[in-house]
């Protein structure tokens, strides 16, 4: 008889609370949206080349073009604009960029030329290079009211929840 009872609140557990009998279960990993910046090195020396890729992560909108102000300690970053930005997959191979420069901040804008529709994509947007010139602290900052998204009829797409990462590089 007590066999019995055991297998039955045994049974009566895996019904009520799945296997694991009241622990939580493994759910889906959050898919945050993410705007990321990140340096070829975080370290580099006076005189050298670096780059700063700019990557966009689990985006469930429609984007069709985007636009960017990123801030930076200036005085140490030289950017030069005809020949500074490159491309990434993000938008596919027929896209268009510009890149503008001034006192200490990058104004980037990606467009797409023929639209694909709505997917969860993540990739990188494209890679600013850069030289140093001189030592420190350089931080590149993106505020969220400096971030724009757009779909293909000129309409601003929301992406709620953006999180958007910072980076520091180190002149030696």
């Amino acid at each position: 008889m007590k066999l019995h009872i055991g297998c039955c609140l045994a049974l009566s557990c895996l019904l009520l609370f799945g296997a694991g009998c009241g622990e939580d279960s493994p759910t889906a990993p959050d898919l945050k949206p993410t705007l990321s910046i990140s340096l070829s090195d975080q370290a580099i020396n006076a005189g050298d080349d670096g780059s700063l890729t700019i990557a966009l992560k689990d985006i469930d909108s429609d984007v069709f073009a985007m636009s960017v102000r990123i801030e930076y300690s200036t005085g140490i970053l030289v950017v030069r604009e005809q020949d500074a930005f490159s491309l990434g997959g993000w938008f596919g191979a027929d896209a268009l960029s510009l890149l503008q420069v001034e006192d200490g901040v990058i104004y980037l804008a990606v467009t797409r030329i023929a639209s694909k529709g709505s997917e969860k994509a993540s990739g990188s947007v494209g890679e600013i290079a850069f030289h140093t010139q001189g030592s420190g602290q350089i931080d590149f900052i993106i505020n969220h009211s400096d971030v724009r998204f757009v779909d293909a009829n000129g309409q601003d797409v929301e992406v709620p929840d953006l999180a958007i990462g910072e980076t520091t590089l180190v002149v030696e």
